[in-house]
């Protein structure tokens, strides 16, 4: 199998790759590859449509199908066939990382095993496919299940066979490369790979890995150098699962609802039920539909929707949303017909809840600081949000930094063991003096303290803003911050207070305590709430320092 190599430039004159020297001898440079006479067509019909790069683009990405994917020993022929447009796509990306994924039935798995198996014949090439458990992984229509199937009776073009090894659930190739199988089911067992090296790696339904297991992985796609085998990460899934937000900020749609890939090194390829000729279509949706699984799930396997999610909690149908112009908030009517209500936010009283996390790692938790008002109609107006990873020491300058912007008449701090030391260290600022008190979770588990959140949130009466708008005030470190409105929705609508089940549940927390100030309507210092410790419960408002 001749070889494509980044930065190879094409010629629709070039001659034709020579044969593969014998296993004893070093292979020669590749030579690109001659243009097919259904290729050179293509290129001249496209000729006066697209510009001269463009049509580079398209040649390049042919010649990379047809050398890694139709040349290739490793593939059988009716696997070669059926490969269908989305999946083609996917497997002519050159870029280091790409998601292919979104319904069910897109032909995921299959296109995750051809971008394994598309540089085998290079010497040395070494790929690993990993799924979250080894019952995932060994399960009969498991991705590992079809490597078997499919290389199991392959020759290459001396006649020589591969190697499955079940002990190392490996494949060894003549020409040496190898694709090996992992699962990783604990976020500790990432270190398993430590030491390792390789070229691909292949996850399967990324979407159940956690943040940690999605990212640590990336650490040792590697190679010396002068190697020319192209470094890749490969990824498969539907929406749904722990590492659902994760994937989905980093493929499909960033906090801000951009787009967060550049399509050169990182690329998401959409397939849905449709882009599968080999399944009947109207057959499997009715399946589906009548399996009797939950809409939210229903939403995700049969249309691909990364905003379809699990949770209930916080149900997306009941999101209100606020615009701000100048220091007007403008909300909906009350009546339809009627004109927006509007008041100015800086008349009405504003309460801040900040729900540390004393970590910079970026797998740990996030520290989230909520500015929030309750509007003359009794509804509560979630002003601000900053949601970032910081030290202790780092936390209070960026408390300070809101305290700047909205001039809040008090600031809860949860103040539980080494976050303690959060609130101790706010209580001493003086630039600006910060009006901090203690808050507490009660013994109550977020849950239950999520209650009159939810309530509130079901009745309509949480407003977030339509944009994440940027604001005019803030200090000249700071003016690049938004209010988080992708992450803060993710986050609220996947929510379920489950134990283990919440990648993240730091915005949550602050809208609960919140939603227990608005619920009270008066200050923090003077409510009888549970889980804010006041002068009534004999403590001080502050811990000592």
């Amino acid at each position: 199998m001749s070889d494509l190599l980044p930065g190879e430039e094409l010629s629709a004159t070039s001659p034709s790759p020579s044969p593969s020297p014998p296993p004893s001898q070093p292979p020669p440079p590749p030579s690109p590859p001659s243009s097919s006479p259904r290729e050179r067509s293509l290129l001249t019909h496209l000729a006066g449509h697209v510009s001269a790069e463009e049509i580079k683009q398209i040649a390049r990405a042919c010649a990379v199908y047809e050398i890694t994917i139709l040349r290739n020993p490793w593939i059988p022929d009716r696997i070669k066939m059926g490969v269908f447009p989305a999946q083609m796509k996917f497997l002519s990306f050159e870029g280091k990382e790409a998601l292919y994924g979104g319904a069910a039935a897109g032909g995921k798995s299959a296109a995750l095993l051809l971008a394994a198996l598309q540089w085998v014949e290079q010497p040395n090439y070494r790929a690993m496919i990993m799924r979250r458990t080894f019952a995932m992984l060994s399960k009969a229509d498991s991705i590992m299940n079809k490597s078997i199937e499919w290389i199991t009776g392959q020759r290459d073009a001396q006649g020589r066979r591969a190697v499955w090894s079940s002990s190392n659930k490996k494949w060894t190739f003549p020409s040496g490369a190898t694709i090996e199988f992992a699962h990783c089911e604990h976020e500790q067992s990432v270190f398993d790979l430590q030491g390792g090296a390789w070229h691909f790696i292949g996850v399967d339904e990324s979407t159940q890995f956690t943040e940690r297991m999605l990212s640590y992985p990336k650490t040792r796609i590697r190679k010396e150098k002068g190697d020319p085998i192209p470094l890749r990460w490969r990824g498969a899934s539907n929406p749904g699962g722990v590492g659902h937000d994760v994937i989905k900020k980093r493929f499909v749609r960033d906090e801000d609802g951009r787009d967060p890939c550049d399509g050169v090194r990182r690329r998401f390829f959409p397939a849905k039920i449709k882009d599968n000729p080999h399944v009947d279509e109207a057959e499997y949706r009715r399946d589906l539909i009548e399996s009797g699984i939950d809409p939210i799930t229903l939403d995700q396997l049969l249309n691909g929707d990364w905003d379809a999610i699990a949770g209930g909690r916080f149900r997306q149908s009941d999101l209100r949303t606020y615009t701000m112009r100048g220091r007007y908030v403008q909300l909906p009517p009350l009546v339809p017909g009627d004109p927006p209500r509007e008041y100015r936010w800086d008349n009405e009283p504003r309460f801040m809840v900040v729900d540390p996390a004393a970590s910079s790692n970026q797998n740990a938790d996030y520290t989230v600081c909520s500015t929030f008002q309750l509007s003359p109609w009794a509804e509560l107006i979630w002003l601000g949000c900053d949601r970032f990873q910081a030290e202790i020491p780092e936390v209070p300058e960026r408390i300070a930094a809101q305290q700047r912007r909205w001039n809040c008449a008090e600031i809860g701090i949860e103040a539980v063991g080494a976050n303690a030391g959060v609130l101790q260290l706010a209580a001493r600022c003086r630039d600006p003096i910060l009006p901090v008190t203690q808050l507490r979770p009660g013994g109550r588990d977020k849950l239950v303290r999520s209650t009159t959140a939810s309530a509130l949130w079901r009745s309509g009466r949480v407003f977030l803003p339509a944009t994440p708008h940027v604001h005019d005030q803030w200090t000249p470190w700071d003016d690049r911050i938004v209010f988080p409105l992708e992450d803060v929705k993710s986050e609220l609508f996947r929510f379920t207070g489950i134990e283990g089940q919440d990648a993240h549940d730091d915005v949550v927390d602050t809208l609960s305590y919140g939603a227990e100030w608005a619920a009270c309507a008066v200050p923090l210092g003077e409510t009888e709430t549970p889980g804010i410790i006041t002068e009534a419960d004999g403590m001080p408002g502050v811990l000592p320092y």
